[in-house]
């Protein structure tokens, strides 16, 4: 008669063999799927899982492919998102405000992170009313109409 221990041991070794061997044929499936000759050696549940994998995979990758490609896919979702990205921008741009340096400006970073500068004197520049503010107060900068 196995000791609890002998039994745990032997369900914990049965438990790795299985994980194991899923994995492998999860493996097998994918490679299968992407051209590679499908595993021999395998019992009649290990084949009805393969084939099962097989199939999700091809109907997975299929409809990856159209909804990158199709009318209500992927590609149209991330052309829409930076269209509208950049329509927003331009609205924002509407607010700037033109200024020009007079002094060396090193580079700096504003409230809402992000960069701006380095600016020489001379330079013209449109920023946002708050960097342009910033800078006009600090007489590093004035005011021109747009």
């Amino acid at each position: 008669m196995l000791s609890a221990l002998e039994f745990e041991n032997g369900k914990k070794l049965l438990e790795d063999i299985i994980s194991i061997r899923t994995r492998k044929i999860i493996l097998a499936a994918l490679r299968t799927v992407r051209g590679a000759a499908p595993p021999e050696q395998l019992t009649e549940k290990e084949a009805e899982f393969f084939d099962r994998m097989v199939t999700e995979f091809k109907s997975f990758m299929e409809s990856m492919k159209v909804s990158a490609c199709g009318p209500d896919g992927v590609v149209e979702e991330k052309i829409e998102a930076v269209k509208k990205l950049k329509e927003e921008k331009e609205e924002k741009n509407i607010n700037n405000v033109k200024i020009r340096i007079l002094k060396e400006v090193p580079e700096f970073v504003d409230s809402d992170l992000r960069k701006h500068g380095p600016y020489t004197p001379g330079e013209t520049i449109e920023t946002t009313p708050e960097v342009a503010n910033l800078l006009v107060m600090r007489k590093l900068a004035e005011r021109v109409e747009k």
